[in-house]
């Protein structure tokens, strides 16, 4: 028997694992793998130049990189053919039933950080006023987790909205286009509640803990795993090398049955597809908000209850800026979210954050369907827009709602629904949820963006998953979790992942789902102990 069972190896799955050291873990995980590299290590466009074959790579031997084109948008970071291991479902696992809302889950080892922005902001004390938790409680850890996995930024205007900035790695150079905008934010910094400074990043600007620094490619969005952008996957690893966990991937887990001291969990060996048992004094769910409430649901066969379900709303606002114009496609540039624009206006209950980004990461073609001209005068703009266009990705907050909720059928599969939303709160001046101060910034710093050229994803597209067991102070029902991320009801199975927030601020929000996760497993510890 074990002491400890992690479900998953995403972010918070590994997280616990380097807490629950020297107890005796085993992590149980699908743990699809990658396709060994279609790429050499040299950046795409040179690769171009020189007259090499990427159709497998870009495209795909079945036109992979084509979906999307029925007008149902699909982050361009999952239509790579490379990238397809981490949105598949296994065989024998039942899909989802989705209603308005476009729910991305992944079996991969590594979990949705295959595909993340690798954004790792701290939740300050008011974004955590209605959570259970005081940001000091956290602190600790997300001291412990810069230094494990390497983050790049500096203190800058954000310093007091992402907290500390001890032991960051300097920040990664930046692209024309981000530079730009930088420069002109700190030549008149705004006086409308606006501050704007660098991601803070789990990607390297040097060498680190045996990892290479990152090379600007222009591969992060056609294939996964690149050594210099974090993936819990590493730290699995070095778990196993020194034998802390025994890592079982081929296993999808079902449920968990919990008796006197003992919690059983039933997984599917998908090799075979028979059922097998596995014991332990104590179990930790962190498979994915939604994948970890489809075990507690199916542990209760309860096919009636609807959990409620967390994403954060997400807003694109596109913009030009005309004296990049004709100029040089940059290709050694990081495809990312390079800066970082908040909007704290004190009327709202937190600020509202948004990224920004370069169109350099996706193919031109992805970019096509967006512009407003006619699809031959978009073929031939985009030629000349490359090095101009920037996007704002705007987080806004969310909180419980009935109409958003997931439901387990007696199939297996989950329900997951959101209501329609209107799109007429982001064009709304006096919403928290307004598209206008940001738009506001952007006219001010003469970059043309206007709101007819924005873009409102159905809900689920910004894949901030979270809320369905959420913590209380005091956690009575069966579905909400208590300060400590114990399952109310249960005597040792601990929620460690995001299903266990109880709002979403607008916010990247997996480095607190991973210190968070932390704090839970080193409290179950010293409790077993």
């Amino acid at each position: 028997m074990y002491d400890a069972i992690i479900i998953g190896s995403g972010l918070s799955a590994v997280s616990a694992a380097l807490k629950l050291r020297p107890m005796k873990i085993l992590m149980l995980d699908v743990g699809l793998s990658p396709p060994p590299p279609n790429f050499s290590s040299r950046n795409i466009y040179v690769m171009r130049r020189e007259g090499n074959d990427l159709f497998n790579g870009l495209i795909g031997a079945s036109y992979e990189a084509f979906q999307g084109l029925d007008g149902n948008y699909i982050s361009p970071k999952l239509k790579g053919p490379q990238m397809r291991y981490f949105w598949e479902c296994p065989q024998g696992v039942s899909q989802n039933n989705l209603l308005h809302f476009d729910a991305t889950t992944s079996y991969a080892r590594g979990g949705l950080a295959n595909a993340w922005g690798a954004g790792v902001m701290r939740y300050t004390s008011r974004e955590l006023e209605r959570f259970p938790i005081f940001v000091e409680e956290l602190n600790p850890y997300y001291d412990e987790l810069t230094s494990h996995l390497g983050i790049s930024g500096e203190a800058d205007d954000l310093a007091s909205f992402f907290g500390s900035s001890c032991n960051l790695l300097s920040p990664l150079s930046l692209s024309p286009l981000a530079s730009s905008f930088l420069k002109k934010y700190k030549q008149k910094r705004s006086k409308n509640n606006i501050f704007v400074g660098r991601t803070r990043l789990a990607v390297l600007s040097q060498d680190y803990r045996g990892r290479p620094a990152y090379k600007p490619l222009l591969q992060d969005f056609f294939q996964g795993y690149n050594h210099s952008i974090y993936n819990p996957f590493f730290t699995v690893e070095e778990l196993c090398s020194e034998c802390s966990i025994d890592y079982r991937p081929g296993f999808f887990a079902t449920r968990f049955i919990e008796q006197s001291n003992v919690v059983t969990v039933v997984a599917k060996n998908l090799s075979n597809n028979c059922e097998e048992l596995f014991q332990a004094k104590q179990l930790f769910i962190g498979a994915g908000a939604i994948n970890t409430s489809k075990i507690v649901l199916q542990s209760f066969n309860d096919y009636e209850t609807k959990l409620p379900l967390l994403d954060n709303p997400v807003a694109f606002i596109p913009f030009l800026d005309i004296s990049k114009i004709g100029k040089a496609f940059p290709e050694n540039v990081f495809p990312g979210a390079e800066l970082i624009v908040v909007h704290n206006d004190k009327t709202y209950s937190e600020p509202v954050q948004a990224s920004v980004y370069g169109l350099y990461g996706p193919m031109r073609s992805d970019l096509i369907a967006e512009l407003p001209l006619s699809l031959r005068g978009n073929i031939s703009a985009i030629k000349y827009l490359g090095a101009a266009l920037g996007m704002l990705q705007v987080f806004f907050p969310d909180k419980a709602s009935p109409s958003n909720y997931l439901q387990l059928q007696k199939d297996g599969s989950l329900t997951i629904c959101h209501a329609v939303e209107d799109k007429k709160k982001y064009l709304d001046r006096s919403s928290q949820y307004s598209i206008y101060p940001f738009l506001k910034l952007l006219q001010g710093m003469n970059y043309f963006a206007s709101s007819y050229l924005c873009k409102f994803p159905i809900a689920g597209s910004s894949i901030h998953y979270a809320g369905s067991l959420p913590m209380k102070k005091d956690a009575q029902s069966l579905y909400e979790t208590d300060s400590n991320g114990r399952l109310a009801q249960t005597n040792a199975v601990y929620i460690i992942d995001a299903a266990n927030f109880p709002y979403l601020p607008s916010k990247n929000h997996s480095f607190t789902m991973m210190a968070n996760a932390m704090r839970i497993a080193e409290r179950a510890k010293n409790k077993n102990n």
